[in-house]
């Protein structure tokens, strides 16, 4: 009996040593949790687009028949585009503020729907441009070059008189002359960026 009493009466400085030893981690865990990584902040603007580059390179019974011109890869994330970091900051999780994703997720059966979304994420109140998309993406943007494609056109597969138009608007029906890359990133905007002899917006 005298044996065991001794016994726990060893075993009790051990224990008073373990329990503050426990606490200070558990204090250091909490300390690099809380501090060590900050929550992102909130997101002030977050909302989708959608733009269609097409090109009316050949015909089909004398009709124009449309090819499309899209990122093929994702544009301002990890393993995408990111040329450009002006805005780096603003963005969340790791990603650019104006950014798509990889078509390949996006259209897993390859068959590309005519549009590409686009979204603004952004921590920032601020107003971003459509050139800010083409920055990152690494592409030209205006009415007389867009993704490489010049007006006039330098390859003699495109009519001389064949040049870019750019037509924005909420729906297909009310589409207007957009203002290349001075505009403004808007919820819902439609984008149709046309390489062809005529504009395809309304009125125009």
């Amino acid at each position: 009996m005298a044996r065991s009493k001794d016994e726990r009466e060893d075993k009790r400085p051990r224990i008073l040593y373990v329990v503050p030893v426990l606490s200070v981690l558990i204090l250091v865990t909490v300390y690099y949790v809380a501090l060590g990584t900050p929550p992102s902040p909130p997101l002030v603007q977050n909302f989708s687009f959608q733009f269609s580059i097409d090109l009316y390179s050949q015909y089909c019974n004398g009709t124009p028949y449309v090819q499309f011109s899209f990122p093929d890869r994702a544009v301002g994330m990890a393993g995408g585009y990111w040329v450009n970091h002006t805005y780096d900051g603003d963005g969340a999780k790791g990603v650019y503020p104006i950014y798509s994703p990889n078509p390949a997720t996006v259209y897993p059966t390859g068959v590309y729907p005519g549009y590409t979304t686009a979204y603004v994420r952004s921590v920032t109140n601020r107003t971003y441009y459509l050139s800010d998309y083409f920055s990152v993406w690494g592409e030209p943007l205006g009415n007389n070059n867009t993704v490489g494609y010049t007006s006039p056109p330098q390859s003699s597969a495109y009519p001389s008189s064949w040049t870019w138009w750019m037509c924005v608007g909420p729906t297909q029906s009310s589409l207007r002359s957009g203002l290349w890359g001075r505009e403004p990133l808007v919820p819902n905007l439609r984008i149709i960026l046309a390489y062809e002899d005529t504009s395809p917006c309304q009125g125009t």
